[in-house]
């Protein structure tokens, strides 16, 4: 993703809607650590149904389906991957992760 190489760590997680329990989770945790997530240079990218949310960060450039193909999720599973400021996955992961 374009606009964090090299400047910020993307943290994008999936779900088939927002309404799933593990996206509105995971967004909280997000949401109550966003200072430490920003001074550690981090992008938050929540990515649900056709929707893509953005807490925190610019924008990816890219919809919901271009953001699924690219890193390989299907549009019905939850997925958190954290993304290195050089595009590589360093973390992936099925249930909800903690800001820490």
């Amino acid at each position: 993703m374009t606009p964090y190489r090299w400047k910020m760590r993307p943290l994008v997680f999936f779900a088939p809607s927002g309404a799933q329990s593990d996206f509105a989770r995971q967004m909280r945790i997000f949401e109550a650590r966003r200072q430490g997530l920003k001074d550690r240079n981090m992008a938050v990218v929540g990515v649900s149904g056709d929707n893509v949310t953005v807490p925190l960060g610019p924008r990816p450039g890219l919809g919901a389906e271009a953001l699924r193909r690219r890193y390989g999720i299907a549009r019905n599973e939850f997925r958190v991957r954290l993304i290195g400021k050089d595009g590589g996955v360093k973390l992936s992961s099925g249930s909800a992760v903690s800001a820490d």
